[in-house]
């Protein structure tokens, strides 16, 4: 058995029935080919660095499974089509990478853009707020 992994960045509108076919896709995909369905993780809504799509925002999703040898070709063929063809208007960019399988599965996932934070802290001597993470202490 061979392990793979894919990384999704999907519209950052996705729905939940999108993102629960998704996942049912590839539980399907591990089964039909033999293999073993591992774990779909949602991470979470990311600021892209360039526009993909012309969207500023995106949502991506790991997943990983594992599936043998005689049959990732055409697996993975089958994978691209489903992309490109039939949630094409879902996921707009997508990788597949095969795993060490020596290698513990464990990861850190960047911090999502929802639980990210600001301190903001208002000065009564301006008009406008000042931001705390700011360098305030150029003069």
């Amino acid at each position: 058995m061979l392990r793979y992994e894919s990384l999704i960045l999907a519209h950052p509108n996705i729905t939940s029935d999108d993102e629960l076919k998704l996942q049912e896709y590839f539980k399907q995909l591990a089964t039909n080919a033999k293999g073993e369905f591992i774990s779909f993780d949602k991470w979470g809504k990311y600021t892209l660095a360039f526009p993909v799509n012309k969207q500023d925002y995106g949502v991506y999703f790991l997943i990983r499974y594992e599936i043998p040898s005689s049959v990732v070709v055409s697996t993975l063929k089958d994978l691209d089509l489903f992309f490109k063809i039939k949630f094409n208007e879902v996921v707009m960019r997508y990788v597949n990478r095969r795993l060490d399988a020596n290698v513990s599965l464990e990861y850190q996932k960047p911090e999502p853009l929802g639980s990210m934070t600001r301190n903001v802290v208002y000065d009564e001597n301006k008009e406008d707020m000042a931001d705390d993470s700011d360098d305030n202490e150029r003069d």
